[in-house]
């Protein structure tokens, strides 16, 4: 079944990331393209492809939207189930990693600017 998965995502993944709450893993694969699978079975429950640069590092922030970081200065917020993307700017080098605090609504990030942010997700 694993392999199964791995081919439907796109082969190779450079990254697995587990979230209890909405109860998928995301896998990041080689070609830079987001794998939601089902663990119960390991199916490809939905993907998202066509980033334009590396994914650095994502982070579940609610069961229905996930935060990307690639090689940029900006974050990408993707609403698992629209595809709909929010550009979140405010560093001035490449984000290295983010993670979320979902009850708190808050996004953390750091950079290569040496900063850290911290991102309300309702007011941006």
């Amino acid at each position: 079944l694993a392999t199964a998965a791995a081919q439907a995502g796109g082969g190779a993944y450079e990254g697995l990331l587990w979230d209890e709450s909405c109860g998928q893993v995301l896998a990041v694969s080689l070609d830079q393209t987001l794998t939601f699978i089902q663990p119960s079975d390991l199916t490809v429950a939905k993907q998202m492809v066509g980033h334009n640069d590396d994914v650095i590092d994502v982070a579940f922030c609610s069961p229905d939207t996930v935060a990307v970081c690639t090689n940029t200065d900006s974050l990408r917020l993707f609403n698992i189930d629209t595809r709909a993307c929010t550009l979140l700017h405010g560093h001035t080098d490449v984000i290295l990693c983010v993670d979320c605090a979902p009850g708190a609504n808050l996004i953390t990030t750091s950079s290569k600017d040496r900063t850290v942010r911290v991102w309300n997700t309702l007011s941006g």
